[in-house]
């Protein structure tokens, strides 16, 4: 049996399953999977709060089993793992916080290793808090499911809380590895470009960072302590390098601000590492440049259905044939036991609240004893006491058998019905005996004159207006002949002069028309932009070549020092002119011009 482990930044499931228009859940899951291999997916950056996953069903997927890590800041972070119900984990775990009802007694260990290197439950209580790793256990090996944190040395905290999260994952691999002798497989967004093959322009990043080499960054030096070791193997090995240790151009990632992906200016951060003793279970690892929906690529490994050497089959090292493994069992961990989902916490649906009354065919005698020792107060003040006619009887009973005949009320329930019952007595003897006639202009419940008018008056009438009876017959006036007097005072009045009438429309038209889109110094059109960052240009649009980023070190393309173009904006009295230049290359030039100038 064929398995699959898929690894993606999905940089957000809402907007990958809104340009989707994925009709379920399960369409979703495979859609990103993209195969109908089993496949265990990992994926960063749901950016999905538990509150969120819980509305949207994600914490069941039909033949599927979901586990998450949920960040408490919204939009934000968070891994989801999403494996076949056959491959289920034994136990999973949720975020570096130890859970002493965990089944998980090996990350229990690594966890407490990290408590005992200096570290407190501060620091991996923010760690969980931002939901950035998931844990579980396939008996074969143990999955981690990450994303780390990205932060430059001039974000101080930042870059600190970013290198203790290195340094906690590593010892939880070093615990896992030599004290508890477990294979680890390491997948996700990392955040770290390896080496000056895994870079778009590692030149230019060595100079724009101020180092004396590719790797002297702390995350580089990080990676290579879990890559590389002088006296004895590597804790992890590079799955993807392994397998293509000279390919270039293999990145995972793009800037779609500057539309770098379209040239592949991009870098490699994301990784699938394992133990050493997990390669001969692997048949290929490749990335998947071409797949859309984030500025991500997703990363693939294949398992081997064998194990070449010992003939060990895939289903029995992962224990899908141990006899106490049960298909219908739901692992610890697993999003289904979360307790709104499936346990006394679980909230309920407006629909609960909203269900129609059972009828009842008689009144109890609480309800009725209630009902009739009701006074009411009539529209004219005067009190009444006990209910006497049979009418109103009859009546009360009928409004009684609309109470709903709950076994479990409360005092406040019976009260709150009693009121209800009250109220409907009480309009059912307004109808039948209506108050007395009351002047309009008294207030019926104070009895004190109105000083306000009603909305109605202001739509009467006024008094003494004329009424216009168009049926009566209406007198015509006799008609007469205008003399030539009163013709002479009603001279038409001569037409506009059309002269100049062309020119002005012209040059309105001009004045309205669009300004043309100046050219880069490819002699191509340029692309709008608008400044979005805070600042005195915040708002203000301006024109860079359009063509994508490249690396600085591309070859120039041929251009002859005659070849001039025209500054965008200059006009041709002023005579300022540019002389193209030689470093253009087939990225984008270094062409810029604002679109409008502040006054």
């Amino acid at each position: 049996m064929s398995l699959r482990l898929f690894s993606w930044n999905i940089n957000g499931l809402g907007s990958y399953r809104q340009s989707l228009k994925a009709k379920s859940n399960e369409d979703l899951v495979e859609s990103i999977a993209l195969t109908q291999v089993p496949s265990i997916v990992c994926l960063q950056e749901v950016k999905c709060r538990r509150d969120k996953i819980v509305r949207e069903e994600l914490t069941k997927v039909q033949s599927r089993r979901a586990f998450h890590a949920t960040a408490s800041r919204s939009g934000y972070s968070g891994v989801s793992v999403f494996t076949p119900i056959l491959f289920s984990p034994v136990w999973a775990h949720e975020g570096f916080e130890i859970d002493s009802k965990s089944p998980f007694t090996h990350l229990r260990m690594a966890l407490q290793a990290v408590l005992d290197s200096g570290f407190d439950t501060k620091e991996l209580r923010a760690f969980s808090d931002e939901g950035r790793a998931t844990f579980s256990d396939h008996s074969l090996f143990i999955l981690i499911n990450a994303y780390f944190p990205n932060a430059s040395p001039d974000e101080t905290d930042r870059f600190e809380y970013k290198q203790r999260f290195q340094s906690a994952i590593k010892i939880i691999i070093q615990t896992l590895t030599y004290a508890c002798n477990r294979n680890i497989i390491l997948v996700g967004d990392l955040n770290i470009c390896h080496k000056p093959i895994d870079h778009c322009d590692p030149g230019n990043n060595v100079r724009e960072n101020k180092l004396d080499a590719f790797g002297e960054t702390a995350s580089r030096k990080w990676l290579d302590s879990i890559l590389h070791a002088d006296d004895s193997e590597p804790l992890l090995v590079d799955l993807f390098r392994k397998f293509w240790p000279d390919r270039t151009g293999a990145f995972t990632c793009w800037n779609t601000l500057i539309d770098a992906r379209r040239a592949n200016f991009g870098t490699r951060i994301d990784y699938i590492l394992v133990s050493p003793a997990l390669l001969p279970w692997f048949a290929s690892c490749n990335i998947l440049p071409d797949v859309m929906g984030s500025d991500h690529c997703p990363v693939e490994a294949l398992f081997r259905e064998k194990h070449p050497e010992s003939g060990v089959a895939l289903s029995d090292a992962l224990g899908l044939t141990d006899s106490n493994f049960s298909v219908e069992s739901i692992p610890y961990g697993c999003a289904e036991l979360w307790e709104e989902v499936a346990g006394k916490g679980r909230q309920t649906s407006l629909k609960s609240w909203i269900r129609p009354p059972t009828a009842v065919s008689t009144a109890t005698p609480e309800t009725s004893i209630v009902a009739h020792e009701v006074e009411l107060q009539s529209v004219t003040g005067q009190k009444r006491g006990i209910l006497e006619t049979e009418s109103e009887i009859q009546q009360s009973e009928s409004v009684i058998q609309c109470i709903p005949a709950s076994l479990g009320r409360t005092v406040s329930d019976i009260g709150r019905e009693a009121n209800q019952f009250a109220q409907s007595v009480l309009n059912a003897a307004k109808k039948q005996k209506p108050a007395a006639t009351i002047p309009s202009n008294i207030n019926k419940k104070t009895g004190a004159a109105k000083t306000q008018s009603s909305i109605a008056s202001f739509f009467k009438k006024p008094a003494g207006e004329i009424k216009l009876n168009i049926d009566a017959p209406q007198s015509i006036p006799e008609t007469r002949t205008i003399s030539e007097a009163e013709l002479v005072a009603f001279k038409p009045i001569p037409d506009v002069p059309t002269e100049g009438k062309e020119e002005s429309i012209s040059a309105w038209k001009t004045l309205m028309k669009r300004p043309e889109t100046p050219k880069c110094y490819h002699l191509e059109a340029a692309k709008e932009f608008r400044v979005n960052k805070a600042g005195p240009n915040q708002g203000r649009y301006f024109y860079l070549c359009a063509r994508p980023v490249g690396p600085s070190d591309a070859k120039p393309i041929n251009v002859e020092d005659s070849d001039v173009v025209m500054a965008a904006g200059a006009s041709a009295s002023e005579g300022v002119q540019l002389k193209r230049s030689r470093s253009v290359t087939e990225f984008r030039c270094n062409y810029f011009q604002w679109k409008k100038q502040l006054r």
